[in-house]
């Protein structure tokens, strides 16, 4: 059983802030492991039972089974880091934008760099216990 999985992208982006959280959930007594998205048998390369995935983006339901469900199945503690959190000035005014979680997606927990971000996703149909500030990690 692992703790918590973290499903990355981008290596450049992302690893150094996952390598950070990594670290102090290790120091406080939780297994982790790291899996990269672009690993040709990603699909098969997973299986052990997983009690948290932290995903990298979730935007609507194809993103969700990319990241999580495809992974290591159906399950309820998922993560978002919402790595994309600086927009134009359009999207942020626009609830429907891309980046705003849509259907299941918007069931995970968003972690948000600051109140805009959360209220961006909050308008865009997030509840309001999904969106926590925690602040920017990089």
């Amino acid at each position: 059983m692992v703790d918590f999985l973290f499903v990355y992208q981008h290596k450049a982006r992302e690893i150094d802030s996952i390598c950070l959280i990594k670290t102090e959930l290790e120091r406080r007594g939780y297994t982790c492991e790291l899996l990269c998205t672009y690993i040709p048998d990603r699909l098969l390369a997973w299986y052990r039972k997983v009690r948290v995935v932290v995903s990298s983006a979730l935007y609507e339901k194809a993103s969700l089974w990319f990241f999580v469900y495809d992974i290591v199945g159906i399950m309820k503690k998922v993560v978002n880091l919402q790595w994309e959190q600086v927009l134009s000035v359009q999207d942020e005014a626009d609830p429907n934008c891309f980046h705003n979680p849509k259907g299941y997606a918007k069931e995970a927990v968003h972690l948000c760099w600051g109140e805009g971000p959360r209220a961006r996703i909050v308008n865009g149909g997030v509840p309001t216990d999904r969106a926590i500030v925690t602040g920017c990690v990089h």
